[in-house]
């Protein structure tokens, strides 16, 4: 009776305990898709709140800053989401892991969404 409550414990534990792979593929998954919802949400906003009429003579130093301001802050939200991830997983074996994942994942979406706005 007793291994019988023992092993339905370990089972209904197991059962709820999180999956340490989960959180790689979101590590690994989620900031190109991310990057693939900013660009152009990112031109729209260009597009909406940019200079009109004629530029001669204009100090457009505002509108980089902007533009250095939002890429900035889409970096900032990518490495919070993977450390977020990170936290969430089970061990720190799995911690680094999905930390580690997840920066590479952050820096090669930062990269193509630099490359896809300079594309236009």
């Amino acid at each position: 009776m007793k291994t019988a409550m023992l092993a339905e414990d370990a089972v209904t534990k197991s059962a709820h305990r999180r999956r340490p792979l989960t959180g790689i593929v979101l590590a690994l998954v989620g900031p190109p898709i991310l990057g693939f919802i900013f660009i152009p949400l990112f031109r729209t906003i260009q597009e909406t709140f940019g200079p009109k009429g004629n530029l001669e003579g204009r100090d457009l130093t505002t509108y980089a800053q902007r533009d250095q301001l939002l890429f900035n802050s889409f970096a900032v939200f990518l490495v919070l989401l993977v450390l977020l991830i990170a936290w969430r997983a089970p061990g720190w074996s799995f911690r680094m892991a999905t930390f580690f994942v997840g920066i590479v994942a952050v820096a090669l979406t930062l990269i193509g969404v630099f490359f896809g706005l300079m594309a236009g």
